[in-house]
């Protein structure tokens, strides 16, 4: 800075960034004060909603909390990092990690808003009209949140790939927004607070909302706090000599889908009689986890079926007594405490069922209309087990 300003004792500059807690304002300021008797003021466009503030640090608008990412990317130019500086001062750039593509999209961002800016004085102008800083200000604050929490479907295509050089993951591959993993993702995570705001936004404004009130509330909430809906499901977990029935509640996640913690004692079968409750069911996800919750082995592919026809994930029972048992062989390994999870998706309730026909049961190759969701499904049932 002292090279490319010429700085001298006495004089002030202004540093401007986009935020957000100002620490590099605080250690800049510390520096140039005490070594150089240069004064450092700093202007933002959004900082932390923090009681104390340096007296010359400013921002368009603070936040407690802002989802900044995009935003950020949107204000980069195509370089490397600083990593480093030499014995001359001048910046060590570190690798452009990031595509061509999203730096060319982000120039077209760039160029818009600068065309924006020069209609926008040359119409007031012209007009002879003048804005208020405090309804500038606000109208600011409102584009920039509607843009990270509630983007039209076009923003949602054309930054559904941008990377942040910080959240890409060991293959350098991970995007900001995962709009595809995000409908698998809120089966598995207890609520929206969790999810990415592109994430929610594509999943429904519900969704948005939801995660909106509980940022600023600062709510952490579980499965059962986000929903008072259950689903029936029956297990018997035992070993050779004797084994316990146990009637439980599984959680409604989204979309049909419910959660399910089963416990597993090294030694013991686990057996779910999904047939007392269920005449259809879709089975997304069985793991294994540890007492800390951290996937163990993924046991959906090891089930024991008895009297239960499957066709990819999704399984019909044929009787009441329709039972699924997770292999011992596949538990045997894990001596710790630990846990099975199961995801899955109620389709046609017993009790709701039609009533089969004589000798239903023993159809092996015909065809079924399963209605899931808004749209029929067919479902072949050709094995019988």
């Amino acid at each position: 800075m002292s090279k490319q300003l010429g700085l001298e004792e006495g004089d002030t500059v202004v540093l401007a960034d986009t935020g957000y807690h100002g620490n590099t304002h605080q250690y800049l300021a510390r520096t140039f004060k005490d070594e150089m008797k240069v004064d450092i003021m700093s202007r933002y466009v959004v900082a932390s909603d923090e009681p104390y503030h340096a007296a010359n640090s400013k921002a368009l608008f603070t936040s407690s909390w802002w989802n900044y990412d995009l935003f950020e990317q949107c204000c980069a130019i195509k370089e490397g990092a600083v990593v480093d500086y030499d014995v001359d001062g001048e910046a060590i750039l570190g690798e452009i990690i990031l595509s061509d593509k999203q730096y060319e999209k982000v120039a077209k961002v760039q160029a818009e808003c600068v065309r924006f800016i020069d209609d926008a004085r040359t119409f007031f102008t012209k007009a002879g009209v003048t804005h208020e800083y405090s309804n500038l200000q606000a109208a600011a604050h409102a584009a920039l949140f509607r843009h990270a929490h509630m983007p039209i479907e076009a923003e949602l295509e054309f930054f559904k790939d941008f990377e942040y050089d910080d959240l890409m993951g060991p293959h350098r591959k991970k995007t900001i927004f995962h709009l595809e993993s995000a409908w698998k993702d809120v089966r598995c995570l207890p609520s929206p607070y969790r999810l990415g705001a592109y994430e929610t936004r594509s999943l429904g404004l519900d969704f948005t909302f939801s995660g909106l009130v509980q940022r600023g509330l600062k709510l952490d909430l579980n499965h059962e706090d986000m929903n008072v809906r259950f689903s029936p499901l029956k297990v018997a977990i035992g070993d050779t000599y004797e084994s316990k029935v146990a009637l439980l509640r599984a959680n409604h996640l989204h979309d049909g889908y419910f959660s399910i913690v089963l416990p597993y004692v090294s030694g013991t079968s686990v057996k779910m009689l999904l047939g007392e409750h269920y005449e259809w069911l879709q089975i997304d996800d069985i793991r294994v986890l540890n007492k800390d919750g951290s996937v163990c082995k993924n046991v959906s592919g090891s089930l024991d079926l008895e009297e239960i026809d499957q066709e990819g994930d999704i399984y019909r029972c044929l009787s009441q007594a329709s039972a699924a048992t997770i292999r011992p062989v596949e538990l045997e390994q894990f001596t710790t405490p630990c846990y099975c999870h199961m995801i899955f998706r109620p389709l046609v309730s017993r009790a709701s069922a039609p009533t089969l026909r004589r000798g239903a049961s023993q159809i092996k190759e015909e065809n079924y209309c399963l209605h899931q969701g808004p749209r029929p499904v067919a479902v072949s049932l050709s094995r019988h087990r």
